[in-house]
């Protein structure tokens, strides 16, 4: 669980460090993959987990592949 948790906010970062050239982009899919990060965050709301899972495997799944897609793109 706390592995997970990482890896997605360390993919937040890495995302935001290039949100910018996104931005002149594509502000549209920037704000797409922004609200999809903060809706997958939520499978994760503390470091210790939750008594029952936030999102099931998946919804999880889904959220990730509607990032891969729009950052594939760039």
């Amino acid at each position: 669980y706390q592995d997970s948790r990482g890896f997605v906010l360390q993919a937040e970062r890495m995302f935001e460090r290039s949100a910018a050239e996104l931005a002149r982009i594509d502000k549209d899919a920037l704000a797409r993959i922004r609200a999809t990060l903060a809706k997958l965050k939520t499978a994760w709301p503390a470091p210790m987990p939750p008594d029952k899972p936030v999102l099931d495997a998946g919804a999880i799944s889904a959220l990730i592949s509607d990032i891969e897609l729009h950052i594939s793109r760039y």
